[in-house]
Parts: structure tokens; sequence; C-alpha cells
């Protein structure tokens, strides 16, 4: 597996080398003639800065570990100076330097791009590089999309994370589509990327060109806003997907906020509302969105008879003792196949009692009188809820609902939901 940091399944630089056992010295390194450590020295002389040896660069290690280091434009020069003269290079880590500037960027991954590299590339983390642009951003697609005969020249790229990059829409579009065409991408990290700002409709295609990949097993969308149209389209792309590990943690928490006047359900429950059993997600994390009691029905609803999720990540939501009410049932129902549950930071929240519809699900007692509005997700979930009920106690639906009254429009007399192929009530 890629997932995570290069240290999670390859030794780091620091460590790489059970010779090495601590950096070499500039004169050395000068013995070396013609070789990539000689080359780095002289790089550095033309560049005016100090030498860094690392594993990498005395060649002991084929990994790129420069996280939060503070790389100048000139120091990350030096290193792609050397990027040429190796055999093999599996990851490079860039994430938090701050200080280097789009030119230079661009022209790093421009010379990962060389043969002999470009072929072992495995890992790349560009997190967090606030100065990455235009130039990098097209350097970059080139990477992606450069071909050596009928394959990438990049094929064994299996990590890419560009989080914390603004991308324009048009850049944008065009890495989406190209993480989408290869052949060999697993994970792919676009947290705080600005999808949310380029309007619902780019948004959508964006995850449209993602998810049309067939290898990608985790994609982290965090902190990029959406609203209820992008999280529709967002559930039913994974519905058809092969994705394992979804992140969408604070991507509907500033929209809650903006449309609670309107409708008090937050906009991630149209995404869970697509999380029933033909859903291929084994983890999926939606902490930070503003999850009350509501979308918490919601998710015991779609997750009853899921027996693919396995751990759920939903801390900081203000759930309430109602909604974590549902959560506990969901993980005792034999049917689900949820095994780890984290929910930190959950207790908060509103009550019912405040809530202007006082519609609660009452598992022990659910017999009552209702008024539902079949267009809000928590009030569909709770009407599918009721009908599971009727099943489980051999009732049918015409003697448990009485005095139904509908206002639909074109005064259609109220039908009874089918159940579709999956289990699930066709409520509409």
């Amino acid at each position: 597996s890629v997932e995570g940091s290069p240290g999670r399944w390859a030794l780091p630089e620091s460590e790489a080398s059970p010779v090495l056992r601590r950096p070499a010295s500039a004169a050395s390194l000068r013995t070396m003639k013609d070789s990539a450590p000689n080359i780095y020295l002289q790089a550095c002389e033309a560049q005016k800065v100090l030498p860094r040896p690392t594993a990498f660069i005395t060649g002991h290690s084929p990994h790129i570990d420069a996280r939060n280091q503070g790389l100048t434009d000139g120091e990350l020069a030096a290193r792609s100076s050397i990027v040429a003269a190796i055999d093999r290079l599996e990851s490079v880590d860039l994430e938090g330097n701050v200080k280097l500037s789009d030119q230079a960027l661009g022209e790093f991954i421009d010379s990962l791009g060389n043969p002999l590299p470009a072929s072992t590339l495995i890992w790349l983390s560009l997190k967090d590089c606030s100065g990455a642009g235009p130039f990098s951003t097209a350097a970059l697609l080139r990477l992606i999309t450069r071909q050596q005969g009928r394959r990438p020249i990049c094929s064994m790229l299996r990590f890419l994370d560009i989080s914390g990059i603004n991308f324009g829409m048009q850049a944008l579009l065009s890495l989406c589509g190209a993480v989408g065409q290869h052949p060999r991408m697993q994970t792919l990290r676009l947290t705080d990327a600005g999808i949310g700002s380029l309007g619902a409709a780019n948004a959508i295609r964006c995850l449209e060109q993602v998810l049309y990949s067939k290898s990608l097993q985790t994609l982290d969308l965090s902190w990029n806003i959406l609203d209820g149209e992008v999280f529709t389209c967002l559930g039913k792309l994974v519905q058809e997907s092969d994705l394992q590990n979804l992140g969408i943690a604070a991507c509907g928490a500033a929209a809650a906020v903006a449309v609670k006047s309107q409708d008090p359900v937050s906009p991630v429950a149209n995404f869970l509302e697509h999380l029933s059993r033909p859903c291929p997600l084994r983890e999926l994390d939606i902490s930070l969105n503003h999850i009350d009691f509501r979308c918490a029905l919601v998710l015991e609803d779609m997750l009853s008879d899921n027996t693919e999720l396995v751990d759920l990540r939903i801390s900081n939501n203000p759930l309430g003792p109602v909604g974590v009410r549902c959560l506990l049932r969901l993980l005792a129902q034999e049917e689900s196949g949820l095994q780890r549950l984290q929910f930190q930071g959950c207790s908060g929240g509103e009550q019912p009692s405040c809530s202007p519809d006082m519609q609660v699900f009452n598992a022990s007692n659910p017999g009552g009188h209702y008024s539902l509005d079949l267009g809000s997700p928590h009030h569909r979930s709770l009407l599918r809820m009721l009908y599971r009920i009727c099943k489980k106690l051999g009732s049918s639906p015409e003697e448990a609902f009485r005095n139904v009254q509908f206002s639909g429009s074109g005064k259609v007399a109220y039908k009874h939901p089918t159940v579709d192929s999956s289990g699930v009530y066709q409520v509409q």
C-alpha cells in the first residue's frame, strides 16, 4: 500500500543506509567525481546555498524527504540537478515548503519527467506548497499525461497529494481528468483545493473525471465547501466506483450554516442517502460537517444493511444525545458491517424539543402522528425507518399507516413505496 507518508512503506532518508550513520561531509562528496553527490555540490555552489547531504543525495535512498524543511528555490534547484543522474526515484515529499516559488516548483517537477525517475516514481506530495501557480500546475499536468509508448511515463505513480494549492478552474479540471485516466493512481488528496469555489457545475465535472478512474481507492476532499447538489452527485458517483476510502470532513459545515434558515438539515445528508448496500466504501470521514440528530438518522437508515462500511469518523458534529443514540443503535445491528466509530466532541447540539418540525424517531415506540416533507432527507429516512419496522413486525403498510393525507403535485393519491434490489424503500 502507498497510503500515508513514504515512511509507512519505506525507510525514511535518515535511516535508509545501514553504513552511513551521519551525513557525509562536503569534502568526502567531492571525491566522487561525475557522481550525483558531486553534481549536487556543484549545483549548490552555483546557486550559492549550503549543501544539505542526505541519504538521497549520497545515493543510499530512492526517497526525497524534504517535508517542512523550509527549502529555498536554490536548494530545490540543487536537488533537481541530480534527479537526471540517478537510476531510481520512488517518492518525493515537499509538503509544507512555503518558500518555494511557482517557477522553482515547475522546474523541479519537469526534472521528474526524465525517463528514469519518472518510470519508478510512486509517491508525490506537494501539499501546502502555497507558492504553486500556473507554471508548476502545467508542469504537473505534463508529468501525469506525458506518454512513453502506449502508457504514461509515470505509470507507477500511485499517490498524489496536492492539498492546500489553489488551482484555477481550467487547471483543476485538467488535473482531475488526467488523474481519472491514470492506470495505477490509488490515492488522491485534494484537501482545501478550492473545488467549492468553482461553482456546482464545475465541481461536479471535477468529481466525474476523478471518479472515472478504475484504480482509485482513496480520495480526500476535506475542507472544500460543497452544496447539496454536489453532494448528491458525489453519492451517485461513489456508488458506481471502486472507491474504498473517502474523506469529506468540513465540506458541508459552512453551507449548512448558510441555508439553516430554509432547511435545518446539513447538505451532507444528500450524500449520506447513497450509502446503502451497493456503496463500496470501507472507510468514511464526515467530521466537522454540522451533522445533527437528523443526519444521524439518515446514517442509521442507510447503514443498517450496509455490510461494506467498517470505519466511520464523525467527530466534532453537534449530534446531541438523540444523534448519538442513532449511532449506537446502528452499531448494535447485526446486519450492519460497522466496526469502528469515532465521535469525539459530539455531545452538544440542538435538542429535538427545540426543533421546528418536531419529527423524532422513537425506536421503542414509533407510533404517533407524523407530518413529513418528503423533500427533506431526514423525513425520507424517518419514513423508511417506519416501513422497516412494519416489515420486522410482519405488518402491512396499509394496516400500519392510517389517515394518510398526501399533498403532492397533481392531486395524485399516495402510494406506498416499493423496495429496490438492494432492499431500500424508494421514498420520494
